[in-house]
């Protein structure tokens, strides 16, 4: 940050590091590339991931009281939907869910 007040972002390599905005605090440079701790992202680790690893696109995140998590979809589970379920682990190649059409590529069946 800079100013008087810190509010204003840098937009190019970093002052202590070669990463951009040098990570915001929010991560560790790396060979010129940011590694975010679990919650951030971006190329700079200024993008707020509210459910760890956004739920890597197999669920939605939720509001909870205390916080927020996944909602999984059929056939994940764990704290970032990146476990296959043990019901879908053991039968056929994908799940099957009981949405219609697989909810056409337009949402996640839960």
């Amino acid at each position: 940050a800079t100013g008087r007040d810190c509010s204003g972002v840098l937009s190019a390599a970093g002052v202590f590091s070669d990463c951009p905005d040098d990570c915001n605090g929010a991560g560790v440079c790396q060979r010129g590339a940011c590694l975010c701790v679990p919650g951030y992202s971006g190329d700079n680790c200024l993008r707020l991931d509210p459910c760890p690893l956004d739920c890597a696109g197999h669920g939605v995140c939720e509001q909870r009281r205390g916080g927020t998590a996944c909602l999984c979809a059929v056939g994940w589970q764990g704290p970032a939907c990146t476990e296959v379920a043990a019901a879908a682990a053991g039968g056929a190649s994908g799940a099957t869910t009981p949405c219609p059409n697989e909810c056409s590529g337009r949402g996640v069946c839960v």
